[in-house]
């Protein structure tokens, strides 16, 4: 049998400057590690300055009483829909129209109409049903409107009366839900 080899030791490691290893970055280099930086600053200024935008406009939708135009909050409006079968309630107030079934739930039907103080009409083939929820309580109700319309978001709403009857007065679902005869009639 052959004689075994003693294991030699390993020739020592040298350590080398790490500028010896790596040569110094060539001007193209430089050039692409500085576009990258400026990239990266240029996204990080536009990830603050969109964090820093104001929150999107608030979105409305249309309804025509008469003559008038409303908008009202579109966070607070559950579904559109055509009037359906319309129970009368008795002994109830005139702001209450009567309740209504939809989709399985039993709504109480304000009469807008009324409470804005303007003529009362029968519904017609344009008129739609709103279903809202609103107010401290989330009081869901229904009121009837003689047709809706889209309102785009940087439309010129008014708070009060306007000269205008075409620019549409802003209806805050909330408070209207929040009025004493509204709460009570329909929580």
């Amino acid at each position: 049998m052959p004689a075994k080899q003693k294991d030699e030791p390993a020739a020592p490691i040298e350590k080398t400057p790490a500028a010896a290893v790596s040569p110094a970055p060539s001007q193209e280099s430089r050039d692409r590690r500085s576009m990258i930086d400026n990239l990266r600053s240029a996204l990080a200024s536009a990830s603050q300055q969109s964090s820093e935008r104001a929150a999107p406009a608030p979105a409305y939708i249309g309804f025509q009483l008469g003559e008038l135009y409303y908008a009202a909050p579109l966070e607070n409006v559950i579904e559109v829909d055509r009037p359906s079968h319309l129970v009368p309630a008795p002994n109830a107030p005139e702001l209450v129209q009567g309740v209504t079934n939809l989709r399985g739930d039993i709504v109480c039907l304000m009469n807008l109409r009324q409470l804005l103080g303007l003529p009362s009409e029968s519904a017609g083939t344009q008129s739609r049903l709103l279903r809202v929820r609103g107010g401290s309580r989330g009081i869901e109700a229904a009121i009837i409107v003689d047709s809706t319309y889209a309102i785009g978001p940087n439309a010129s709403l008014s708070t009060a009366d306007s000269k205008d009857p075409k620019t549409p007065r802003l209806l805050c679902m909330n408070q209207l839900l929040d009025t004493p005869p509204v709460a009570e009639l329909c929580e």
